[in-house]
């Protein structure tokens, strides 16, 4: 490898075996050292190579695809010396690189899995996995960074589900909330024994990607045309077009754009269709059924009915790329009527998007739910945020568990206090929360937190003992005292977690 005493910005010459004068292509590397290489070596090892190297060279190339001391091909590569070096050594008839820690492994694993060279990917991964009983959590998001399914499993097998539900490991920041749940809930439903029951090797079980499909979200036609009626037609006096992903074009006006957003304009132009007069055209990364929805928001027209959460997230993750500031405030109140049936979904987009207050209301009504279950939006949140939403949930629930026990303990005495050692803050079934105890206390939070109405607290209440209370119509005193100072306890402990 080259001298690291090389002066800023100088491009030099690897090291041997990288500086040989039979070679024919030259990578230059990020950090401009450029190695000699021998395309036929490449070509042998890698398969994006081979289609690279094997392209008719033009007979007038560009000055910046040569190198200027050997006249070769020049390529550019984005890896720096290092990891190129070691990638390299694992190609050519040299000693393999000594590569022991993940920090080392990982970028040339990366690098192999780029340029498709499946024996260094071999390598590499067996290197890994000798890493798995030690740091486990580390190697799973090395395994769901490179999309490496069989890694990801072998890993995930070897989480310690306890540590997993106890402790929090930074580099999960690296990962998606969605492959943050997945590992929470095989490790909550795998056998004891890793060879017993679940098959490691089920195409249903996968850690890196979702397995549901992302289907479209509506019908692209209906919303456009609806957009087209209500907008008055494309031989209007629209001056510009927008062209969807999906090749739907949109007839529209340049000034109504630029008040709505100031980098919307800034998208790509594209060659304006002959059937349409508009002289400019541009065209964006949102399909048609999704443009139509964040046009009639721009535009005065009536609000437009979005009953399909996927495109409400697609609408509102468009509209936060775009700064539509209006827009925005319109997409929080159509979220704000999701609270209650889709909170950890509406939690989620907020937390995306840095919308604090809407965050923390949303967390507040989806700590009531009694099981955790996969939502796409999971697929685009990092880790943190759901662990930071577990944490929240399971602190509420504990503070009211402890607000509620001197009410059970008269009546429940044989009800012992259950251990939380093997499941803190996690579990699918919610098989913690089944005892009488936590059972009773999640009925409190629920009609508390989502202000079901006094009747119903005091149905929960009345389930501790039926002499408290008189009648359903003419409840007695010291019920309806007890119901208050309850409820009055619960928000104000509540009030005090923080998310």
């Amino acid at each position: 490898m080259a001298s690291d005493n090389s002066p800023p910005g100088s491009r030099t010459t690897a090291g041997p075996p990288f500086d040989k004068s039979s070679a024919d292509v030259v990578l230059c590397t990020l950090d401009d050292i450029d190695f000699l290489v021998h395309a036929q070596i490449l070509c042998m090892a890698s398969d994006v190579f081979e289609s690279m190297l094997s392209i008719p060279q033009p007979n007038v190339s560009d000055p910046r695809d040569v190198h200027t001391e050997t006249g070769l091909p020049l390529v550019h590569v984005s890896e720096d010396s290092q990891t190129l070096d070691r990638l390299l050594r694992l190609c050519y008839p040299v000693a393999d690189p000594k590569l022991c820690s993940l920090d080392d492994i990982k970028p040339v694993l990366a690098a192999a899995v780029k340029y498709q060279m499946e024996e260094a990917i071999a390598l590499m991964k067996d290197k890994v996995k000798s890493l798995c009983m030690d740091s486990p959590l580390p190697v799973y998001v090395v395994a769901c960074e490179l999309d490496l399914e069989d890694l990801a499993h072998q890993a995930a097998a070897t989480v310690r589900v306890r540590e997993l539900t106890t402790e929090y490991a930074p580099e999960l920041d690296r990962i998606t909330a969605a492959q943050y749940y997945r590992l929470l809930y095989y490790g909550a439903r795998r056998p004891p024994s890793i060879n017993a029951g679940l098959s490691l090797n089920s195409p249903s079980l996968t850690f890196c990607r979702s397995p549901i499909p992302d289907s479209a979200s509506s019908d692209s036609s209906s919303v456009v045309s609806n957009f087209v009626t209500e907008f008055g037609g494309p031989h209007a006096i629209a001056d510009m077009t927008i062209r969807s992903a999906d090749d739907v074009e949109f007839s529209v006006h340049r000034n109504i754009l630029a008040m709505a957003s100031a980098t919307l304009l800034d998208s790509r132009p594209v060659s304006t269709s002959p059937s349409t007069s508009a002289a400019v055209s541009i065209r964006v990364d949102e399909v048609a059924s999704v443009l139509s929805i964040l046009l009639q928001l721009i535009y005065p027209l009536p609000e437009p009915t979005i009953s399909d959460l996927r495109t409400l997230a697609a609408v509102t993750d468009a509209a936060a790329r775009y700064g539509m500031v209006r827009v925005i405030q319109t997409l929080k109140r159509l979220w704000a009527e999701y609270l209650d049936t889709s909170p950890l979904r509406a939690y989620l987009i907020a937390t995306r998007h840095g919308w604090d207050k809407e965050a923390r209301e949303a967390a507040r009504r989806a700590c009531c739910e009694k099981t955790d279950a996969y939502v796409p939006e999971m697929e685009a949140v990092s880790a943190s945020a759901y662990r930071r939403f577990l944490v929240y949930r399971y602190r509420c629930r504990e503070a009211v568990s402890r607000l509620t026990l001197p009410l059970i303990q008269p009546h429940h005495r044989q009800e012992k206090k259950p251990s939380r050692s093997k499941q803190l803050y996690w579990s699918k079934t919610g098989a913690e929360y089944s005892n009488f105890r936590d059972a009773f206390a999640l009925d409190v939070l629920e009609m508390v937190q989502r202000a079901a109405g006094a009747g119903c607290m005091h149905a929960v209440v009345a389930s501790l003992e039926p002499d408290m209370i008189i009648t359903a119509a003419h409840p007695g005193e010291q019920f309806l005292t007890t119901v208050a100072s309850l409820e009055e306890a619960v928000r104000k402990v509540l009030q005090g977690i923080e998310l």
